[in-house]
């Protein structure tokens, strides 16, 4: 039970990554700041998500002057650790 239970949640919280709200004219690096503040909140649930998906979440909720700064800094051609670092670079 107490197993279902947990797993439920976590579901749960992965979900919610998933629907992770960027605020309108919030700056980047306090969405990423309250980004990791989530994802230490629930532990380890969004590393367990993968961090391409998380990459996926932040790339679909930043708006058009950061996708523009992705392309130009070629975001989209790094690997997964090249990309969440130049994340935490721009933050």
């Amino acid at each position: 039970m107490f197993e279902k239970t947990q797993k439920k949640n976590f579901q749960k919280m992965s979900m919610a990554i998933f629907h992770f709200p960027k605020y309108e004219q919030e700056l980047f690096y306090r969405y990423w700041d309250r980004l990791h503040a989530y994802l230490a909140q629930c532990d380890s649930c969004g590393y367990l998500c993968g961090k391409w998906k998380i990459l996926h979440v932040v790339d679909k909720s930043v708006n058009c002057e950061t996708h523009t700064l992705f392309e130009y800094w070629d975001f989209y051609a790094k690997n997964v650790d090249e990309a969440w670092d130049f994340l935490d670079w721009l933050a």
